[in-house]
């Protein structure tokens, strides 16, 4: 008689569970967990060095401004910079390569494209300020995966590793190869 007692006590329970309402309570709102991380703007370290050329110290502000674009992969705001740059040099009495290399930068049409031509961009921003700090330093960084594993250099404010070569893909990726005083 024991074992028919369990044996109904466990078909009413199954019939009771069975049979529970599974609906929702409509009172409570369903809890949706939405990824609403947005991407991190890096904005530059400011500028602690001193120029002895006033060309060259707009000609870096500019450039600074560029790289920091790149580096937030921002391509129209990469590409307003290097105009508002440009006007801005054209201007003055400097006679650089770095023009020349930040014009091609300026009529490229994608960031890939930006990116290669800011290799030149900064190759001609290093032979204008070398030689021309008066106080400060800058940092010459490198990356060496940049271009399929080619490598490319940038010039930085600060210390920490910013890549306009990779963005938000690579941020921290590089060293840096020597201080420019």
């Amino acid at each position: 008689m024991k074992r028919n007692s369990y044996l109904v006590l466990a078909l009413g329970l199954f019939l009771v569970m069975s049979c529970k309402n599974n609906s929702k309570d409509t009172d409570t709102p369903e809890t949706v967990t939405v990824n609403t991380t947005a991407k991190e703007i890096h904005k530059a370290a400011p500028t602690t060095v001193e120029f002895s050329s006033d060309e060259v110290a707009i000609a870096y502000s500019g450039y600074n401004a560029i790289k920091t674009a790149l580096v937030n992969t921002n391509f129209s705001e990469a590409k307003s910079k290097a105009e508002t740059s440009l006007d801005t040099l054209r201007k003055t009495e400097l006679k650089s390569g770095y023009i020349d290399a930040l014009a091609l930068l300026a009529v490229e049409d994608n960031i890939d494209g930006q990116r290669e031509a800011f290799e030149a961009v900064t190759q001609e921003m290093t032979n204008l300020v070398e030689g021309n700090i008066a106080t400060g330093k800058l940092y010459y960084q490198y990356c060496p995966m940049a271009f399929n594993n080619k490598g490319a250099y940038w010039l930085s404010n600060e210390e920490a590793i910013r890549n306009p070569y990779f963005g938000d893909k690579m941020l921290k990726c590089g060293l840096v190869e020597r201080d420019i005083e």
